[in-house]
C-alpha cells in the first residue's frame, strides 16, 4: 500500500501518529525534527476542530457581533451616537469561511512538504487485539504510536435528543440565515460564547443549564456575568433538571424541571454545548489493553505513556484540557519521550483540581505549587505534562480569563488562603472607557502570601492573564506584586490595585501613588 507520498508503507516507521489535528501535527514535526522517521494517519479533515470549527470561525464571529454590540452602546460617551445592524449574515458567514478555509492549508497540509521523514497516509486506523496498528486493515509497522485523535461534541442524556435537528457548536457558526429564536443547552466556555454571538447578530437567545454560567469559574464572576447577559437580553434558565426534548410545529421545545414546576421552553433552533467526547470509540482501545478514563478519554501518566508499552496519546482524545495550546504542548511531550526511551521525571504528588469548562475536565495540580521537575529531555527540556499554571480564556464579553487554584479548589486542598476582589469601578482604565462590567479575584496563601490564583473578568481581560501566570509561576506573593509598576490606563493594572486590595483600601490611593 502507498502513502500517495512516495512512501512504503511496509517498511518501519520510528513514530506513528494517529490524527492529522493540532496534537497530531506537533507530535509529528517534533519527532521529524529529532530526525524519526514518521508516519502520520488521518482520517477526516485535516487541521482538526480548532482551525475548522472550534477557534477561528468562533473567535472571528465573536469579533463581527461585537462590532454590532460596540455600536449599540456608544451613546455612553454623550454627543455620539451610532446604529449598526445586520444586512447580510450570508456574506459575514462566508467571509468567515474563507478566512477558516486558508488555515488548514497554511499551517497544516502545506508544512507536510517541508517534512520529508514525514509521510502523510489518509485511512481509519484501530488496534487490533494484540496491539497492532492497522489503517484501513493494513498493519502499519512503528516502533511507537501516538494517539492523537481528538474530541467530538457530546450529546447530553435528555430524553428525545435523538428525534431533534439539534445544531453543534461546529453547525451553528455556519448557518447562513439567523434563526429568529435560538436555544443553548450547556453554559460553559463554548455555549456562552455563541449564545452571545447570535443575540448580538439579533437572535432572541436562551441559554439552559443545570448549574448557571461558567459553573466552575469563581462565584464572583459567575453571578455578574449573568447579569450582564440578562442586560444584554440573553434568557438564562438554570437550577433545572432535563425532562424532555421535542420537534413541535416548526419549534424545538425542551421540557424543565425546576423543582416540582414544569416549564416548557420553545425555540425555532437548539444548539448543543455540554462538553465533549473523546475520539475512541472506534480504535478498539480496551481491545489492545489500552486503558480509558470514565469519560472515555485515554488514560495518561505524565510522560504521555498508555497502559500498553509504546503507546502514548496526546490532546484532546485524553480528555483533559481542551485548549489547542495544551494539545500541542502534552504532543510535543509525547514525541519526544516516545523516540528518546522516557527520559525518567521526578515523581509530583498530585492532586485533582478542575478546569473551568464544560464538562469537567481534571487537571493535575502539584501539591507543592508552582513547582516542577527538574529532569531534562535528551533532545530539548522536561519530559513531563504540567498544567499546574495553565491560562484558559472565555472569549465571551467580558472576557473571563483565569490561572491556577480557585478559592474552592485550594480550600478543598487545605490550603488557607486569602482573596482579594477588586471591582473594575476601581480601575481608571475602566472609568476612562466607562464600562466597568467586570472584577479581579486574586488567590493567596495566607502563610507564605504568595498568589496560587487569579481570576478576571473584564474586556479584553485575556491579555492580562499571562502576567499572573508568570507571577504565580515566580513565587511572587502579592505584596511584591503589588509594589511592581504598571502603565497607567491599561486593564493589566487592575492586578497590581487587586494585589494592593489584599491589605489596603486602593480608593484612599491618587492616581500611580501606589
Amino acid at each position: 500500500m502507498s502513502d500517495g507520498c512516495g512512501n512504503d508503507n511496509n517498511s518501519t516507521y520510528d513514530l506513528a501518529v494517529i490524527g492529522a489535528g493540532s496534537a497530531g501535527f506537533s507530535a509529528a514535526i517534533t519527532a521529524a525534527e529529532a530526525g524519526a522517521q514518521v508516519v502520520l494517519i488521518s482520517y477526516g479533515t485535516i487541521g482538526g476542530t480548532c482551525v475548522n470549527v472550534g477557534c477561528v470561525p468562533s473567535k472571528t464571529l465573536i469579533r463581527v457581533a461585537e462590532a454590532l454590540h460596540i455600536a449599540s452602546v456608544a451613546n455612553r460617551f454623550n454627543g455620539i451616537e451610532v446604529a449598526a445592524r445586520v444586512t447580510d449574515w450570508c456574506a459575514a458567514v462566508q467571509q468567515n469561511q474563507d478566512l477558516v478555509d486558508e488555515f488548514p492549508k497554511a499551517k497544516y497540509s502545506d508544512l507536510l512538504s517541508l517534512y520529508n521523514s514525514v509521510a502523510y497516509l489518509e485511512g481509519e486506523a484501530m488496534f487490533s487485539d494484540n496491539g497492532e496498528l492497522m489503517v484501513d486493515g493494513d498493519i502499519i509497522n512503528a516502533k511507537k504510536i501516538i494517539i492523537a485523535t481528538g474530541a467530538r461534541p457530546a450529546l447530553p442524556s435528555i430524553d428525545g435528543i435523538e428525534n431533534v435537528p439539534y445544531l453543534t457548536s461546529a453547525t451553528a457558526l455556519e448557518l447562513e440565515t439567523l434563526p429568529d429564536s435560538l436555544l443553548v443547552i450547556g453554559a460553559g466556555y463554548v455555549g456562552i460564547e455563541i449564545a452571545q454571538i447570535f443575540s448580538r447578530a439579533g437572535v432572541q437567545v436562551t441559554v439552559v443549564s443545570r448549574r448557571g454560567l461558567l459553573p466552575e469559574a469563581e462565584p464572583e464572576i459567575s453571578a455578574a456575568l449573568t447579569l450582564y447577559f440578562e442586560d444584554e437580553g440573553i434568557g438564562i434558565v438554570s437550577g433545572i433538571t432535563y425532562d424532555r426534548i421535542d420537534s413541535k410545529e416548526n419549534a424545538i421545545v425542551l421540557t424543565v424541571r425546576d423543582q416540582d414546576r414544569i416549564m416548557e421552553i420553545s425555540s425555532e433552533k437548539v444548539m448543543i454545548a455540554t462538553g465533549r467526547a473523546p475520539n475512541t470509540d472506534s480504535l478498539n482501545l480496551t481491545g489492545a489493553s489500552i486503558e480509558l478514563l470514565g469519560n472515555y478519554g485515554v488514560k495518561v501518566d505524565t510522560q504521555m505513556r498508555t497502559s500498553r508499552e509504546g503507546v502514548y496519546a496526546a490532546g484532546d482524545v485524553t480528555g483533559r484540557d481542551y485548549f489547542v495550546y495544551m494539545d500541542a504542548y502534552g504532543a510535543k511531550i509525547a514525541a519526544k519521550n516516545a523516540i528518546s526511551g522516557n527520559s525518567l521525571c521526578n515523581d509530583i504528588s498530585a492532586i485533582p483540581a478542575v478546569v473551568f469548562c464544560d464538562p469537567q475536565a481534571v487537571s493535575v495540580y502539584l501539591a507543592t505549587y508552582g513547582a516542577k521537575s527538574e529532569a531534562k529531555n535528551p533532545i530539548d527540556g522536561a519530559l513531563c505534562y504540567d498544567n499546574s499554571i495553565m491560562s484558559t480564556v472565555v472569549f465571551c464579553d467580558p472576557q473571563v480569563a483565569s490561572v491556577g487554584l480557585t478559592e474552592a479548589n485550594a480550600r478543598a486542598q487545605g490550603i488557607n488562603v486569602r482573596t482579594s476582589v477588586l471591582t473594575l469601578d476601581n480601575l481608571p482604565r475602566a472609568r476612562a472607557t466607562r464600562d466597568t462590567r467586570g472584577l479581579i479575584k486574586l488567590i493567596a496563601n495566607s502563610k507564605t502570601k504568595k498568589l496560587i490564583g487569579a481570576h478576571i473578568l473584564a474586556p479584553e481581560g485575556a491579555d492580562s492573564i499571562q502576567t499572573a501566570a508568570l507571577a504565580i509561576k515566580t513565587g511572587m506573593t502579592y505584596e511584591e506584586l503589588g509594589a511592581m509598576i504598571f502603565p497607567y490606563l491599561t486593564t493589566v493594572e487592575g492586578l497590581k490595585l487587586a494585589a494592593q486590595t489584599f491589605d489596603m483600601d486602593v480608593n484612599k490611593l491618587s492616581c500611580c501613588a501606589g
